[in-house]
């Protein structure tokens, strides 16, 4: 298995609300991927983009939403995770 992932953020505002200051943004992917299996021989390689908003409260918290898309079909997603 081999695969890559590219992934660009882009800050659009900082916010400070009664609970917790943050961040707002645009997020922007790209990946790529192919599995080797025996008796499997297209050598095709599986490519996948897309698009979403995060919201990062106290810069510690990314929450990000997110749809991706490719020749297989399209998916909305949820990520809760820690800032990288």
């Amino acid at each position: 298995m081999l695969y890559n992932n590219f992934e660009l953020r882009l800050k659009l505002f900082n916010f400070n609300s009664y609970l917790f200051p943050g961040s707002v943004g645009l997020i922007g992917f790209d990946d790529i991927g192919r599995v080797w299996q025996p008796g499997e021989h297209s050598g095709e390689w599986h490519n996948g983009y897309g698009a979403g908003l995060y919201v990062l409260p106290v810069e510690l918290v990314l929450i990000q939403f997110s749809k991706g898309f490719s020749k297989e079909g399209s998916i909305n997603y949820l990520t809760i995770g820690y800032r990288f």
